[in-house]
């Protein structure tokens, strides 16, 4: 068995703007990445596997890559691909890669090759760093226990995380591939969607870097270091340490970016802004302070005076640095005065003592589906917004007792049962939350759709009559003007 040394790429390729596909200067980024790992011998062969549902126009596109076969299985689980491939090719082990894969190490591949050949671990994987980075090496018994044990799709992201309930497995993990202000900034530059790098940053990379170098550590922190231009690198670890008590690099970056992502759908009017659940280091907020004359939030369970505290320290030094987390017409206060027009209430918001038309902006981000008393809510944001105000919230509908994969094993539940088990998400669907805020009078558009047909075991007949597109809808963002 393992007479090559394979990689197997696992993708669900559906449409264009699947990583795979992001163009560089001379074909694929991907395939670009995979040709030099073929040269210095990493791999002796890679191969993509994707599901019968991709597209043919999407197979087509695939038939373009110069440094990789396409084979497509019957099979839409990736652990099932995976140990089906290893099956046909005799492979004792094998090196799993995503459509995500243009910034590989290749020590830590090596290392990881040879931690499982030798039998030293079962699986090695790199860590929490971001996606362009990970991959995983795992031997035939962890692909078949990860096939075994999981009906549902899993993401080769979590295979590391799925093997570990198996006691006998053993697990390592590649260090210190990537520094909190490595990951941080290449999160910024993801901003937030899907940790997938753009393709001009793609191609600027691989065009600043050739051969191996391409391959080494080295070349991704001193290419992120420079596409920002940061001239005190060291006032940024600073910040971020501030940060390490509460939140990761990765959602300290996300929450500045969703800043961002709401500034392209600011109402004329910015008096005030209000976030539902603002957490315990509210920097949408506070970055919104930038923006209107004053910011409001409420938060039952993770409101924290010190990490408001620790927040505008934050800023403060994320500023110093040479970052500027906001840009463009949007600004309109400097950052020295933003506690003195935020205000944070650590309660429900319905009890928050707001103005009737007082809000011209209301956000929150994976928070309303953990609202139990949603009519109330939505009829208090009616009162509370000035006419024309927007709306945007972006919710999770996956079921929350598992969040490494999709799944909606929740719905063998009909609502008022599910709440009276606690388990803190109130199951309302898409549709649902749009025809409520709808009922209160807004005008509702539902702006982001992401949908994945993985019915449970047992699906309750309260669901019957939904439409997939609602009920198998595991995240969207609403927009909504009273």
């Amino acid at each position: 068995m393992n007479r090559t040394n394979m990689a197997i790429l696992l993708a669900r390729p559906m449409d264009q703007s699947d990583p795979l596909l992001t163009r560089a200067a001379d074909g694929y980024a991907v395939d670009t990445v995979l040709g030099e790992l073929l040269r210095l011998g990493v791999f002796d062969e890679v191969v993509i596997s994707v599901p019968e549902e991709t597209p043919e126009a999407i197979r087509e596109a695939l038939s373009g890559m110069k440094h990789a076969k396409t084979a497509v299985s019957r099979h839409s689980t990736p652990q099932t691909r995976l140990l089906r491939h290893m099956e046909r090719h005799e492979l004792a082990s094998v090196t799993v890669l995503t459509s995500y894969s243009v910034l590989m190490d290749a020590a830590a591949i090596r290392s990881g090759q040879e931690a499982v050949r030798a039998d030293h671990a079962d699986l090695y994987h790199p860590g929490d760093v971001i996606a362009p980075k990970f991959f995983t090496v795992l031997n035939r018994r962890t692909a078949e226990l990860l096939h075994e044990s999981h009906r549902t799709p899993l993401p080769p992201f979590v295979f590391a995380q799925k093997a570990r309930q198996f006691a006998e497995l053993r697990i390592e993990a590649e260090q210190n591939m990537e520094s909190p202000r490595e990951r941080f900034l290449w999160e910024l530059l993801f901003a937030g969607e899907r940790n997938a790098v753009p393709q001009g940053v793609a191609e600027a990379f691989l065009s600043k870097f050739t051969g191996s170098d391409r391959l080494a550590r080295e070349s991704f922190d001193t290419f992120i270091q420079q596409r920002y231009g940061l001239h005190s690198p060291e006032l940024l670890d600073k910040a971020l340490r501030l940060m390490s008590p509460y939140d990761p690099s990765l959602r300290t970056a996300m929450q500045i970016n969703q800043a961002r992502r709401l500034c392209a759908h600011l109402p004329e009017h910015r008096g005030a802004s209000l976030e539902v659940g603002h957490g315990k280091t509210p920097l949408t907020s506070l970055l919104l302070a930038h923006v209107f004359d004053e910011v409001h939030g409420a938060d039952v369970y993770k409101h924290s005076e010190q990490g408001y505290a620790d927040s505008l320290d934050f800023l403060r030094l994320l500023g110093e640095s040479g970052m500027a987390p906001l840009s463009g017409d949007a600004v309109r206060y400097e950052a020295d005065a933003l506690d003195k027009r935020s205000r944070f209430f650590h309660g429900e918001l319905q009890a928050m003592p707001l103005a009737p038309e007082s809000i011209d902006f209301c956000h929150s981000r994976m928070v309303l589906e953990h609202v139990m008393d949603m009519p109330g809510l939505a009829a208090y944001l009616r009162r509370t917004m000035r006419p024309d105000g927007v709306m945007l919230h972006e919710i999770g509908l996956q079921d929350h007792g598992d969040l490494s994969h999709i799944n909606f094993e929740f719905l063998s539940h009909e609502p008022r049962q599910w709440q009276a088990m606690k388990r803190g998400t109130n199951l309302w669907r898409i549709n649902d939350i749009a025809e409520m805020f709808a009922s209160e009078g807004f005008d509702v558009s539902v702006i982001e759709r992401d949908v994945r047909l993985v019915p449970p075991r047992s699906l309750h007949e309260h669901w019957k009559n939904y439409r997939d597109e609602d009920l198998y809808c595991y995240r969207a963002v609403l927009k909504a003007v009273r």
